[in-house]
């Protein structure tokens, strides 16, 4: 049903739609991707979840590379070389068979790989999807308009009144996201104080490119970022990559950044201070944040 109505030629990913469930009182939020033909499905998030719905929103990163830095369950319609390996081994012990639209169902956590659906999923997904397509029904055919960027998302919520679900545009609440600064040793500031400074400019990414998943991490369920800095140069440029050699060495994502900080004070004795550093989100901001007020 969501395929032939085909929702993402009419709402764009910013045009939320929002459902809370009478019996839980659950809240979910519902992302449609495919208007500009990249992805086509829908993203739904519970209520936790949503907070990353607004790092992306509000961060700089090409839209291929949310795939790791997101957290929800997808229903997606694509070829067949892209559904992930799990999903064709289900698809064919259900015996279906898709000709051209396959569909893939995906669970997406920061740091990791996305995965197939386990069995709580399965029930949520049953539970919401029929009320994403009453909204989405309900937009399409009243022609409504609600824009995540002017703080509106069109909800479906029960009336105890008439005892039915009503659907309406309401003010999207919120969330307020913070991140830890992380202050470097006193000796380490020094040393970055003592380089010279240089006019380049610095990229600097702490998205997780890898989707390492690390046993040793787990108090951070298991999430890793991989630093990567970009200097870029007027006549040319390099990147600068920390990756990780040996994950025994480091007991926490703490100190797998500051080795991070390590090697980049290396090359800020060599190639000097940049000038200007360039970043895509605001937790990344917090990380380099001492390095900044040096510059």
């Amino acid at each position: 049903q969501i395929l032939n109505l085909k929702p993402w030629k009419v709402l764009w990913d910013s045009n939320l739609c929002y459902f809370k469930d009478k019996d839980t009182h659950e809240e979910y939020y519902f992302c449609t991707m495919g208007h500009n033909k990249e992805f086509r499905g829908v993203s739904v998030y519970t209520k936790e979840q949503f907070k990353s719905y607004y790092e992306i929103a509000f961060a700089k990163y090409p839209s291929l590379l949310m795939l790791n830095y997101q957290e929800c369950v997808t229903c997606t319609y694509c070829e067949e070389e892209e559904v992930i390996p799990r999903n064709i081994e289900i698809i064919n012990e259900l015996g279906l068979n898709f000709k051209k639209d396959w569909i893939s169902f995906e669970a997406f956590k920061k740091g990791y790989f996305p995965s197939a659906i386990d069995h709580e999923q399965v029930k949520m997904l049953n539970r919401v999807l029929p009320h994403y397509l009453e909204l989405v029904k309900d937009y399409i055919k009243n022609k409504i308009h609600a824009e995540f960027n002017e703080g509106k998302l069109y909800t479906r919520t029960f009336n105890k009144e008439s005892k039915e679900y009503e659907n309406k545009i309401d003010d999207l609440k919120p969330y307020k996201v913070t991140y830890s600064f992380h202050n470097l040793p006193f000796k380490m500031v020094q040393n970055i104080q003592k380089c010279r400074k240089r006019n380049y400019t610095l990229e600097v990414d702490f998205l997780n490119f890898l989707g390492i998943h690390i046993k040793e991490f787990e108090e951070d369920n298991g999430i890793v970022r991989c630093p990567v800095g970009k200097f870029i140069a007027d006549h040319g440029g390099f990147i600068f990559y920390c990756q990780i050699d040996d994950i025994k060495k480091y007991k926490n994502k703490e100190e797998y950044v500051m080795n991070f900080f390590e090697e980049l004070l290396k090359v800020f004795k060599e190639v000097g201070l940049p000038s200007k550093i360039l970043v895509r989100d605001r937790e990344t901001l917090s990380y380099i944040n001492e390095i900044v007020e040096i510059i």
